[in-house]
């Protein structure tokens, strides 16, 4: 309701100057132009339309700001009785009722924002109890202005009615009573009114005084700043009034803002659109009707708008609504989508590029949350956002690259203003083409944690070499040298017997020594790998697997040739199939057992497949973690299970990358 009436105010105001200037073009013609009241009819509605709807605690004091678009009607009405009499199309009758309710609607909207309207500032309700006894008085005393001035022109407006056409005789104008009344009380409610709210100041803490000190000082420069400059020249008046207006509006803005009002663009974009959209409703019944009238005459012209507009009002307002989201979301998109573009192009990395989207977005689009992540469900490897959420739930959009979802744009509306559909649609777009930057922020978050885990596993390795050599190597070492000791011991002491004993099992544990050093050097790298290649060490493997204590039988089926494989991969394969038999061995009763390699030009695959029982694990054992382990620093695929009540599989899966 308050975006219409601020839209109606605005088509009124626009036909009043209108016919303002018409009427200055006629000889002769007796106006007196107004600018404050322009200047009231057009920035009280929309000020009162915007806090009524966003305004928080000073919601309450947008329908009094509304009700001043009663000087729209004012200023049309008087310029249309005037308009009538220049024209001298024929009976004033029109022209003399027209004026005379432009006469009494005139009152409020003066009076109002000198008076009650200071005293309310900025909330729309007295700081203290004890005002509101004012406030209500103030309310009745400009209400039975009105009145009275309703009563004493309607005399004024009998005499132009029944005047003759060409009779140009002015608007009829409060005399008497009526006048010393409104007089009286824009000398006694507006001072009265700004004691009221000096006291509210007063009684306030801290940070309430901030906000009211800005509505004391426009309450202060709105009441005595007419009257300080009556003396000066009629323009500069023109400008005080016009000032104090302005003033009265901005200390409403400025108080609501610091006590949590949202001027988000946001708000203010969803607030232009609706008050274009009523202006442009408006405006097409207004223009309408003239035309109508113009053949049918005044009062079947507003039956029939009347109906028309009733039927149709909803789908022209949807219509014409998105029309002006349409004009007014085009230049926004290719902003956006164009800034978008030059922020991806320079970034580098690719991970720095979430922050710039989620901010590129949020500015743009006036939003005041929004979130970009890279991943799926829990598994988030990157995230970056912008704002903070408002209240209104995020509205999630997929980012794709190649029909794959690679992470979610997640936008928040702000509070009350949901998202419309070119918005959506919008987002969508920039979704898509930030799909590339997710999916190479995501290849590079893979990069780096196979790095760690290559990392990780090469300290694993380390830390494995240190504790053989530790445990083994360096017993047998240590073993040797009290050998060796007691060896010289006793051949100096002359009892060679017991110092060939000794220097014997040194000489065994050297050879232990020795043995472990090879059997380590063969697990780093295989010499059969490097002698035999793969198919040759893996029939070796075999060999050696069925030469163990109750070995099941083993069937192999391997290539004939000998693939072109990458050392990393060969040693890969190896390790998992060495693993894999060790554990059929180990853990398995089974009684058949196969081995199968494929080689093709996309990848290698290496399956295991026994017919013991499963194994009964509740979690995965380090064998299993090693194989897996193997597959994936290799980015490959790695699966282990039972195959059915008997049996289990183990099978690798690796891609085979060419130069």
């Amino acid at each position: 309701m308050a975006r219409f009436v601020a839209a109606a105010s605005l088509v009124l105001t626009a036909l009043s100057v209108a016919l303002l200037v018409q009427n200055r073009e006629v000889a002769g013609a007796r106006d007196i132009f107004e600018p404050v009241s322009i200047v009231i009819a057009v920035c009280y509605p929309l000020v009162g339309a915007w806090a009524a709807e966003k305004g928080g605690r000073c919601r309450r004091i947008g329908p009094l700001l509304s009700v001043c678009a009663c000087m729209s009607l004012a200023v049309l009405a008087e310029q249309y009785s005037r308009y009538e009499q220049v024209a001298g199309r024929g009976s004033l009758a029109v022209a003399g009722w027209v004026g005379w309710a432009g006469a009494w609607l005139a009152v409020p909207g003066l009076l109002l924002p000198r008076t009650l309207l200071v005293l309310l500032l900025p909330t729309g309700a007295p700081r203290s109890s004890g005002w509101r006894p004012v406030a209500v008085m103030l309310g009745v005393l400009v209400a039975v202005s009105t009145v009275a001035t309703a009563a004493d022109t309607a005399t004024g407006a009998a005499h132009l009615a029944g005047s003759g056409a060409g009779a140009i005789l002015g608007v009829p104008q409060p005399e008497g009573f009526a006048r010393r009344l409104a007089v009286a009380v824009l000398l006694l409610g507006g001072p009265l009114a700004l004691a009221g709210l000096i006291d509210g100041y007063r009684r306030s803490g801290p940070d309430e005084r901030r906000s009211l000190g800005v509505c004391v000082v426009a309450g202060s420069f709105v009441v005595f700043g007419p009257v300080v400059t009556l003396p000066v020249p009629l323009w500069l008046y023109q400008a005080v009034g016009v000032a104090a207006v302005l003033a009265v509006a901005a200390s409403i803005v400025a108080a609501a803002s610091r006590d949590g009002f949202d001027l988000a663009p946001s708000r203010i974009d969803s607030l232009i659109s609706a008050v274009v959209l009523h202006a442009l409703m408006f405006a097409a019944v207004v223009a309408t009707y003239l035309v109508v009238s113009s053949l049918v005459g005044a009062l079947a012209a507003a039956g029939i708008v009347v109906m028309v507009a009733g039927l149709a009002w909803r789908y022209a307002a949807r219509t014409v609504g998105a029309v002006v989201d349409r004009l007014g979301q085009g230049g926004k998109a290719y902003a956006l989508l164009r800034e978008l573009g030059q922020r991806l192009e320079t970034t580098r990395p690719p991970t720095d590029a979430l922050p710039d989207i989620a901010g590129t977005v949020a500015s743009a689009l006036h939003l005041p949350y929004v979130r970009v992540e890279v991943g799926h469900g829990d598994d988030i490897t990157a995230a970056a956002e912008a704002g903070q959420v408002s209240g209104e739930p995020p509205v999630r959009i997929p980012m794709r690259y190649r029909s794959e979802t690679v992470g979610w744009l997640s936008v928040a509306p702000a509070r009350g203003v949901p998202l419309q559909p070119s918005v959506m649609g919008l987002l969508r777009a920039v979704a898509d083409q930030a799909g590339v930057a997710a999916f190479a922020a995501r290849s590079m978050k893979d990069l780096q944690r196979s790095r760690e885990q290559l990392v990780t596993a090469r300290e694993e390795e380390k830390a494995r070499l240190s504790a053989h050599l530790h445990r083994d190597v360096k017993q047998d070492l240590t073993a040797v040298m009290l050998g060796m000791d007691a060896a010289r011991n006793y051949l100096v002491a002359g009892n060679p017997d017991l110092g060939l004993k000794f220097l014997a099992e040194a000489k065994s544990c050297l050879q232990n020594a020795r043995d472990d050093i090879r059997r380590l050097s063969r697990d780093l790298r295989p010499p059969a790998l490097d002698e035999l290649g793969l198919v040759g060490a893996l029939q070796e493997l075999a060999r050696l697997f069925e030469l163990a204590p109750d070995a099941p039988q083993l069937l192999v089926n391997l290539p004939d040739d000998r693939p072109q494989l990458s050392h990393a991969l060969e040693l890969a394969i190896y390790r998992i199939a060495q693993e894999g038999l060790c554990n059929v061995s180990d853990h398995t009763r089974a009684g058949r057992c196969e081995l199968d390699l494929t080689v093709t030009e996309a990848f290698v695959r290496l399956t295991i497949v026994n017919d013991g029982a499963p194994w009964q694990r509740t979690a995965e054992g380090l064998g299993i973690s090693l194989m897996r382990r193997c597959a994936e620093e290799l980015d490959g695929e790695f699966n282990a299970g039972p195959t059915g009540q008997l049996g289990w599989l183990v099978q690798a899966k690796l891609p085979i990358l060419r130069p």
